[in-house]
């Protein structure tokens, strides 16, 4: 699986299946909590700083609205990793390990959620 840009909006098309998202947060009209109705799986860096977009107060902020509107979610911070850490072509080994390890449970997530 090939982990792009297209899951930053993820969030977006929750209403049909199971949803994995990267750092980023739509506008809430798009992706308000009480319009959530599968489980989301989210990814951020615990060092990214792109204000109310992916920065730890905006991580913060989301996760307290899925879990408000009790959206089945599971929400992973990934430390000493800024924006875009999945992205394959990095060459920090930290960002590297944990592009692998997102791949490895959106992979699980998809599997035990849409089987």
């Amino acid at each position: 699986m090939q982990l792009t840009r297209p899951f930053i909006c993820s969030l977006r098309a929750s209403v049909r299946a199971a949803v994995v998202s990267l750092y980023g947060i739509p506008d809430h009209r798009f992706a308000a909590g009480s319009a959530i109705g599968v489980p989301v799986q989210l990814h951020f860096g615990s060092g990214d700083t792109l204000p109310g977009f992916s920065d730890p107060k905006s991580q913060e902020q989301l996760e307290a609205a899925l879990t408000e509107a009790t959206v089945p979610h599971e929400f992973y911070r990934y430390p000493g990793c800024g924006h875009s850490f999945a992205n394959p072509t990095h060459s920090d080994p930290v960002e590297k390990a944990a592009a692998i390890r997102v791949k490895e449970r959106a992979q699980q997530f998809f599997m035990a959620k849409l089987n």
